[in-house]
């Protein structure tokens, strides 16, 4: 019997630069080659930016042979740069079409949600399938300063998902925004949660995790962790306010500390300092989970997310999470969890954080709940439903 050929496509993965898409990226990926029927062939192809990741395919249990750096695609090293190759690759993809078409697909899966190349309807012989992870691009135009970016995604999205012959989302909040701006049946959307490496975000402590909040200069402080690049919707200047009026009802060793990349500006070093905060910058996954189990608290008083997976992978590590209720993050959080709040509120926001830095019971209540929830979350069951909506569409003849 022939294998159906599943064809992974990620020109535009750019290293350490995309948030939680790349988080979904290097986790799914491996748990598809795990999962994967051997009545099919896996093939990835990525952009020459992106070459670490033909080692972690071999690493992963893929074929050398099996993995492919192109070329066709420039090499492209921030988000900037992105938005640029990808305008260029959907005027002129008539190369990357035909690297493609040699492969012989039966189903192509872009996990990026940019669909590069857009392949023409009469010469496609394969279905489509593509990851949207959120649309806040006409959600919040607002946000976005850039406008190459903010063009760019209103002239791909629209594209990607209207040559999809499935789409997938990792929340109900998602699938609600596709089906309102984009008109998308709910028969064409399977919603299917991010996973969680538990083998990663765990409470149990690691031999390393003490050298992690000593690198960092945290050993002996009580650390609130806020984990988010400094996009406008990650609502870093309410949290500041937040926790400015915190301050004087928290012991002298609690301090806000801040990881990720600088995206939109911070104030300067010695104005965070006065209000006990911290910026770390990017941190690697195994020192952010030692930084979870550290932490005093977790908070994430995020705008907008298409999943959130942060409040999750704090609350698998035993951390008392602090958390924003809007958007999809109230699908993330358990039902009935006491340290949830309205991220527009800075009284809210505020309240929470006292209690989950000061309340023992409540901090017990919420460490207990979230641990308990996460268990609910892996990559392999996700890699699964991937799978089994693969094998609709081939079984539909999509």
């Amino acid at each position: 019997m022939t294998k159906k050929h599943i064809v992974i496509v990620a020109y535009s993965l750019v290293p350490t630069e995309v948030g939680g898409v790349e988080t979904y990226f290097k986790n799914i990926v491996p748990a598809l080659l795990r999962n994967m029927p051997d009545l099919f062939k896996v093939t990835m192809v990525i952009g020459s930016a992106a070459r670490i990741y033909a080692d972690h395919w071999c690493e992963w249990g893929g074929k050398s042979s099996d993995c492919i750096v192109s070329n066709s695609f420039p090499c492209i090293t921030s988000i900037t740069k992105r938005a640029y190759a990808l305008g260029g690759a959907l005027l002129h993809s008539r190369p990357l079409e035909q690297e493609i078409y040699d492969l012989k697909p039966d189903v192509v899966f872009f996990p990026l949600t940019v669909c590069v190349p857009l392949f023409k309807r009469r010469r496609r012989r394969f279905s489509v399938v593509t990851t949207v992870h959120d649309v806040l691009h006409v959600v919040r135009p607002e946000w976005f300063d850039s406008k190459i970016e903010k063009i760019y995604r209103l002239l791909s999205y629209g594209r990607s998902i209207s040559q999809s012959n499935g789409i997938l989302v990792p929340s109900r909040y998602t699938a609600k925004t596709l089906q309102h701006h984009f008109g998308k049946n709910s028969v064409d959307i399977n919603c299917i949660p991010y996973g969680l490496d538990h083998t990663v975000f765990s409470s149990e402590s690691r031999p390393g995790d003490g050298e992690v909040l000593k690198k960092y200069g945290l050993d002996g402080l009580k650390v609130v962790i806020y984990p988010a690049n400094t996009w406008p919707h990650k609502n870093h200047k309410l949290l500041f306010e937040a926790w400015k009026r915190c301050l004087p009802s928290l012991p002298q060793d609690a301090w806000l500390i801040l990881c990720g990349r600088v995206f939109d500006s911070l104030p300067e070093q010695s104005s965070l300092h006065e209000k006990r905060i911290k910026h770390i910058g990017f941190v690697s996954q195994s020192e952010l989970s030692a930084l979870y189990r550290g932490a005093h608290a977790v908070v994430f008083p995020s705008l907008f997310e298409g999943f959130g997976a942060p409040p999750l992978e704090a609350m698998a590590s035993g951390a008392v999470t602090i958390c924003s209720q809007a958007a999809s993050l109230a699908e993330v959080l358990p039902d009935g969890y006491p340290l949830a709040f309205s991220p527009e509120s800075m009284d809210q926001m505020s309240l929470c954080i006292l209690k989950g830095c000061k309340d023992e019971m409540m901090r017990k209540k919420s460490q207990l709940l979230g641990k308990k929830h996460s268990f609910g979350f892996s990559w392999d069951r996700a890699a699964n439903r991937h799978i089994e909506c693969f094998e609709r569409i081939l079984r539909n003849g999509d």
